[in-house]
């Protein structure tokens, strides 16, 4: 007689263990070439930054070099701007950035010039403008000094 042949076992379990060692040394791998690529984007972006630092200081020092260096026409009209070693501004020379205010000196006036002015100051602040229109053209016919001329036309 022949024996029957005994129901085999399940092939699954072998199978997954032939999955999983392929599949480990793959995902090793993976993780070995994602760890490298981070190295080496790190490396790439610091070097990167020493290069462009590098060439920063080059060209900063090629323009301040440019900016202190004594030029043999001085004299003449520039287009560019020039420095001392301190950093300060040497051409065009610096000019305030407000006007210096300057009041009036009443003692540039007439008596009667100051006696108008004052009177008509006081007829502006009213509600009447006919009578300060007449005392500042007053004013202005006694020919006052030219900035307190240019205050009471305006």
């Amino acid at each position: 007689m022949i024996p029957k042949p005994q129901p085999s076992e399940p092939s699954q379990p072998r199978f997954f263990w032939q999955g999983v060692l392929i599949l480990l040394p793959v995902a090793v791998l993976v993780v070995v070439g994602w760890i490298a690529l981070r190295q080496d984007k790190r490396l790439v972006e610091a070097e990167a930054r020493q290069r462009a630092q590098d060439i920063a200081e080059e060209v900063a020092d090629k323009i301040w070099n440019e900016a202190t260096a004594p030029t043999a026409a001085e004299s003449g009209p520039s287009l560019s701007f020039r420095v001392d070693s301190t950093g300060r501004l040497v051409f065009p020379p610096p000019v305030s950035e407000w006007p210096v205010p300057e009041p009036f000196d009443f003692s540039e006036l007439t008596p009667g010039q100051l006696q108008l002015w004052q009177d008509a100051q006081l007829v502006s602040l009213g509600p009447t403008n006919s009578a300060a229109r007449e005392l500042w053209q007053k004013f202005i016919e006694s020919q006052p000094p030219e900035r307190f001329l240019a205050a009471a036309r305006f």
